[in-house]
């Protein structure tokens, strides 16, 4: 089944392509949370009281899993949506 929007096949590039861009750019923010949250980029890390910097870098942590877990679903978007592969060379 392909995907569709008013009644016409969408190319699943069209698709793969933007999600990819958008997971990869998350997964870059990922990233600087990770050193501004454990201090590794020489910052003082979250400006809050302490106790309140735990809560915050754990609030902050799950919105920060959104661009490799949007990742992990544009590939699996792509794996459905590929042509399948023969799975015998023609002619044989």
């Amino acid at each position: 089944m392909d995907s569709q929007a008013g009644g016409r096949r969408i190319p699943p590039l069209a698709v793969i392509v933007p999600a990819a861009r958008g997971a990869l750019t998350l997964t870059a923010l990922t990233v600087q949370w990770l050193l501004t949250a454990f201090h590794l980029d020489g910052l003082d890390g979250f400006p809050y009281r302490p106790g309140w910097d735990k809560l915050a870098m754990t609030v902050s942590g799950l919105f920060a899993l959104w661009g490799p877990l949007l990742l992990l679903q544009t590939y699996g978007y792509y794996r459905r949506r590929r042509r399948p592969r023969p799975r015998w060379p023609a002619g044989s």
